[in-house]
């Protein structure tokens, strides 16, 4: 392409143009702008609440990793955590109704910070003598009671070997938003349940303490294998998601053909022109290809910025949500922090921008010479 034709290509662009003028040119582009606003909030969203679900799995699970031998805390790093914790499974009732759960017996320090806010946990002062029980939004709802009630759990006690009712105090309500725990997990001091005692473990190295913990003679498992089933389902829906993306991108990108047709359309006499200045045929088709790439990067970098805009405007807003208001969210994790997956992001756009010069290889030449004959 000779200078000439590069300068064309410039212009045709915006370089030096009137902001009308820009904008009027941009116009076409738009459909490709929304499909990407649309695309990289919904790679954000599902990231973000696979993110969210994993976290479930450690914080209300079983912790990154979880050993039935004890473990020695001072041997731990400062942002390290290990607790002791029983498990037992019992009935709980109300005046109402009954429920089969499964009771988890920790001490008070189990609630720091970030399982507080996994849990979404609301806490009020007990001022009773009974025992503080934490249900799930999902459980007190089957119950019908609420914070400062009362509830029955009847629990299996090993050393008596029968079960004891125990009256306990509603001292705290958590949602998760994921069913598989909020259905039946409760909270319990520790020495109200005579159960199996794990020991969860909480930490940023999981790979590299259990291979020492390991050395040392403790078996331990991580959350992946513990919830096995559950994990792989997250991944297998994260990878589905993010290869449909990238195949609608794919689609999105054959849109690049009416783009360069309203150009050619719009600049009929200019090519007319240029031909007639002996330009070589070639050329002219590689300046609308170049023309048209530009002006679909520009869309794509515009939407992506957009989409990630919006799921930081948008997400903020649903985590918020009363979910007393909205019973339907009490069946959904809503509670998440942003995840914006970069290279899944910069895969749909290659995509796109790919698809868009096949599409422009296989129809610009035929397209342009089609549509000026009239003008020659």
């Amino acid at each position: 392409m000779n200078d000439a034709l590069k300068r064309y290509v410039k212009r045709k662009v915006g370089q030096g143009q009137r902001p009308a003028w820009i904008i009027k040119s941009y116009l076409p582009s738009l459909l490709i702008v929304f499909i990407m606003v649309v695309l990289v909030f919904a790679l954000i969203f599902v990231s973000s609440m696979s993110k969210a679900i994993e976290d479930t799995l450690v914080y209300l699970g079983c912790g990154n990793l979880l050993s039935n031998s004890y473990i020695d805390s001072s041997a731990l790093n400062s942002d390290e955590r290990v607790f002791s914790v029983t498990n037992a499974s019992a009935i709980v009732a109300s005046q109402d109704s009954t429920a089969l759960v499964q009771v988890k017996g920790v001490t008070e320090d189990y609630y720091f910070d970030k399982k507080v806010e996994v849990l979404n946990l609301t806490t009020v002062d007990n001022p009773t003598t009974l025992n503080s029980v934490y249900l799930s939004k999902t459980i007190a709802s089957s119950l019908n009671v609420t914070l400062g009630d009362r509830v029955s759990v009847l629990i299996f006690d090993e050393e008596e070997e029968r079960a004891r009712p125990v009256f306990c105090f509603v001292g705290g309500l958590y949602h998760s938003g994921y069913g598989e725990f909020d259905s039946h997990l409760i909270f319990a001091p520790f020495d109200m349940v005579d159960g199996v005692i794990t020991y969860e473990l909480y930490t940023p190295r999981s790979d590299e303490l259990r291979g020492i913990l390991e050395q040392n003679g403790i078996t331990v498992s991580s959350y992946k294998e513990v919830y096995a089933a559950i994990y792989e389902n997250i991944i297998r829906s994260v990878s589905l998601l993010d290869m449909i993306v990238v195949l609608v991108g794919i689609l999105a990108g054959f849109f690049a053909i009416s783009i360069s047709s309203e150009y050619i359309e719009r600049d009929r006499r200019d090519i007319a022109g240029i031909l007639l200045l002996g330009i070589k045929r070639d050329d002219v088709v590689k300046a609308y290809k170049s023309i048209t790439i530009k002006v679909v990067i520009v869309a794509l970098i515009l939407g992506c910025v957009l989409g990630i805009l919006s799921s930081y405007l948008i997400m903020p807003f649903i985590s918020n949500l009363d979910t007393s208001k909205y019973p339907f969210l009490l069946n959904y994790v809503i509670s998440f922090d942003v995840v914006v997956p970069i290279k899944t992001i910069l895969l749909l756009c290659i995509a796109l921008v790919l698809s868009s010069l096949a599409s422009l290889k296989l129809s610009l030449k035929k397209m342009i010479f089609s549509d000026i004959k009239a003008a020659i």
